[in-house]
């Protein structure tokens, strides 16, 4: 039998509720990337935040509804009690302090933290926070599509090839193998954890399927992964996040700041001055990066990061 849409709506809506009811509220877990240091430069820096927060989220019995690895942060969408956000957090940034320390780097992890992180409430807002995870990483490195982002969970969704991917169990590792993927007293993993490449799969720790259930289809999903502009800016603003826009998804919305007002839909040929005003509009509204606003508006490298020195840094 054909379902209508309402019968889909109403299996999504039932099976939100059940899930807050049998894995505990929701909360987007969102940590400062603005204010924290540059974590995951190599991919072995992303691999291990990944295996990180697989042994992070089953210590603490948390269910990862979908993830996102940063290189200055990270995104969470997880089921569990409020107090549980903190105790994942800080089991993480335990093994995330001895990489680093072990790798002979020296990082200032304070910011590193989400006291208050987001309650999911609602069946439209999960669906809302799960796109907006899973869009982070192929915004932020336009080489990936949020299909084959490999640092978290986003790949999963609606992709029968990553969800298929094996590795070798993690219990059958040898200690060695354990031990520095863990950098800890090694314990039993969930059979479920398979790993590969030196990092535990994200198939193995996020219940995808969970999320794939809030929505009617995988065209549904897709919609709201690729949806609008003022969308995603709002998002962002709410979280106060560093990623917003992809540099095709904010010209067009430089292009009508420009046309509102200077009467001009060309923004690099505006005049200098017209130029900074809407360098600080793209960078405080939008969270534009020095070389999106460096493209945009036509302007040099070395201009933009005067403008911009700690957009330079980073």
């Amino acid at each position: 039998m054909i379902k209508t849409f309402q019968n889909v709506e109403n299996d999504c809506r039932f099976t939100f509720e059940n899930a807050v009811q049998r894995k505990g509220p929701f909360w987007h877990i969102c940590t400062p990337g603005f204010l924290t240091e540059i974590l995951n430069i190599t991919p072995d820096d992303y691999k291990f935040s990944v295996s990180n927060l697989a042994i992070s989220a089953f210590e603490t019995g948390v269910t990862i509804v979908t993830d996102a690895h940063m290189e200055n942060h990270i995104h969470i969408l997880a089921g569990c009690r409020k107090e549980k956000c903190q105790e994942l957090l800080e089991r993480y940034l335990t093994r995330e302090k001895r990489y680093l320390t072990r790798t002979g780097r020296t990082v200032n992890l304070l910011n590193f933290k989400c006291d208050d992180p987001i309650a999911v409430d609602s069946l439209d807002m999960i669906r809302n926070e799960i796109a907006y995870i899973n869009r982070n990483g192929y915004v932020a490195n336009p080489s990936f599509t949020p299909y084959s982002y490999p640092w978290g969970g986003g790949c999963l969704y609606f992709n029968l090839f990553a969800q298929r991917e094996t590795g070798m169990k993690y219990n059958d590792l040898p200690f060695k193998e354990k031990r520095n993927l863990c950098r800890q007293r090694v314990e039993p993993m969930p059979d479920c954890y398979n790993v590969r490449e030196g990092m535990i799969l994200p198939s193995g720790y996020v219940n995808y399927k969970l999320g794939e259930a809030m929505f009617r289809d995988a065209q549904h999903y897709f919609y709201l992964l690729s949806r609008n502009f003022e969308a995603y800016s709002a998002e962002a603003k709410r979280l106060g996040d560093s990623i917003v826009l992809t540099s095709e998804e904010l010209y067009p919305a430089v292009k009508l700041i420009c046309q509102n007002r200077f009467n001009s839909n060309q923004p690099g040929l505006l005049p200098p001055a017209a130029k900074i005003e809407v360098a600080k509009i793209m960078r405080t509204d939008y969270h534009a990066t020095n070389p999106q606003i460096q493209r945009i508006l036509n302007l040099s490298k070395q201009y933009v990061e005067q403008l911009f020195p700690l957009g330079a840094k980073k």
